[in-house]
């Protein structure tokens, strides 16, 4: 688990190299949906005027730091709050870190993954979120910043993996120990099993679900 003295580390050393985070408030409006914090932001600026600050939302998990690409608005006089609506009811602020490097295009940022302990569970579950994103990100779908429909071996494979993730979180949040049974079901431990060949395990599956190789 990331202790309290190994998260302040962290921070400290994303101050270093990108920027202080710091809390923002979230004042969700009601024309700010879920996952639509750039179009929400730029319509706020547009009536109120202000401006936009790019970044990062850090989420703490028990054992990774996930980094959520996020835009909040800059008011006037200064103040910087967080508009959009959020997928969590009764958040009430976030952990935000700026960051000037980032270029938004209006297309779907992924999300970045730290994995500060070192877990191959965690690099295995940083694996099953690109193979998302890709999916997610095909094509015209990069653009698409609401739910996106997915059919035929796509829909196959994102059912897939959306479960593979859910198991591989429950794993590491339950003991992330590779001495534990797999989350595979296999009856093996963790270690004899999916501990040193996942990305390969993943691909397969795909070629597996893939209706376009049968």
């Amino acid at each position: 688990m990331i202790t309290d003295s190994q998260f302040e580390l962290i921070l400290k050393d994303l101050s270093e190299k990108v920027a202080i985070p710091f809390v923002v408030p979230v004042r969700p409006e009601t024309n700010a949906p879920y996952r639509f914090c750039f179009p929400s932001v730029k319509a706020k600026i547009k009536s109120d005027g202000g401006e936009m600050v790019i970044g990062w939302i850090l989420h703490r998990e028990l054992y990774f730091i996930e980094l959520e690409c996020h835009a909040i608005w800059k008011s006037l006089n200064g103040e910087l709050v967080d508009i959009t609506q959020k997928e969590t009811p009764h958040v009430n602020q976030i952990l935000f870190l700026p960051d000037l490097n980032i270029l938004y295009e209006g297309k779907r940022i992924n999300n970045i993954m730290v994995n500060p302990l070192g877990l191959k569970m965690v690099d295995h579950l940083r694996t099953v979120n690109k193979l998302i994103f890709d999916i997610t990100d095909k094509g015209d779908r990069a653009s698409n910043l609401g739910e996106i429909n997915l059919e035929g071996a796509e829909a196959a494979q994102y059912i897939y993996l959306q479960g593979e993730k859910n198991e591989l979180v429950k794993f590491i949040n339950n003991n992330h120990d590779e001495d534990y049974l797999c989350f595979c079901m296999s009856g093996k431990s963790f270690g004899d099993c999916h501990f040193n060949n996942y990305d390969e395990h993943c691909w397969k599956i795909l070629e597996k679900y893939d209706l376009r190789k049968s």
